[in-house]
């Protein structure tokens, strides 16, 4: 459990995972993170402590580029582990 956020007791889980994306998306896709302003900077320090980049390196992808199935079964899947029916996807 983590900080209660109004007076609520929130968990958090990320769903976006390497998994979502496919092998074309990961190679063709990807944002080289070397690459940004400098007021972004700090943000992508911050996000490749969290995330460690794509395979240990400093690229970054838009979750817009995840294949939806996979996405249905990653959504499917979390459902499952929190005890709710999957509505249908």
């Amino acid at each position: 459990m983590e900080t209660p956020v109004f007076g609520f007791g929130v968990n958090s889980t990320a769903l976006t995972t390497i998994k979502l994306f496919s092998d074309y998306a990961l190679e063709h896709k990807k944002r080289n993170l070397n690459n940004v302003s400098p007021s972004k900077v700090s943000q992508v320090e911050a996000w490749m402590k969290i995330t460690n980049g794509i395979y240990g390196t400093r690229y970054g992808m838009h979750v817009d580029n995840a294949e939806v199935k996979l996405i249905r079964d990653a959504v499917k899947n979390w459902l499952k582990q929190v005890g709710k029916k999957p509505w249908k996807l």
